[in-house]
C-alpha cells in the first residue's frame, strides 16, 4: 500500500471498533516503516461499512472510534456506510 497515494479506504464488514483499530495499526506501521508521512498531509479517511446485526449492536462504539496513534498517523473515521438489514 502506498499511503501518499491512498486518501480513503472503504472497509467492508466492520463488526466492532477492534476491526478499525487493526486497520489503524497497519496504517501506522506503514507510515513508520517507510517514513514518508509529512505533517501537512491530510489523514487517511476511513469509511466503515456496517453490514451485520453484530455491527449494529456495536454502532455506538464504531461511530465514536478514534485511532490510538491519532488521526494523522492512524487514519480518521470519516463516514459510516450502513446497509439495511431488512
Amino acid at each position: 500500500m502506498r499511503l501518499p497515494c491512498v486518501r480513503t479506504l472503504v472497509l467492508p464488514k466492520i463488526h466492532s471498533a477492534q476491526d478499525l483499530h487493526h486497520v489503524s495499526e497497519e496504517i501506522y506501521m506503514t507510515y513508520r516503516a517507510h517514513k514518508f508521512r509529512s505533517a501537512d498531509e491530510p489523514p487517511v479517511q476511513l469509511v466503515a461499512s456496517v453490514e451485520s446485526a453484530k455491527a449494529m449492536y456495536n454502532l455506538g462504539e464504531i461511530a465514536s472510534w478514534q485511532s490510538t496513534w491519532g488521526s494523522a498517523m492512524g487514519g480518521k473515521l470519516s463516514a459510516l456506510l450502513v446497509r439495511s438489514l431488512f
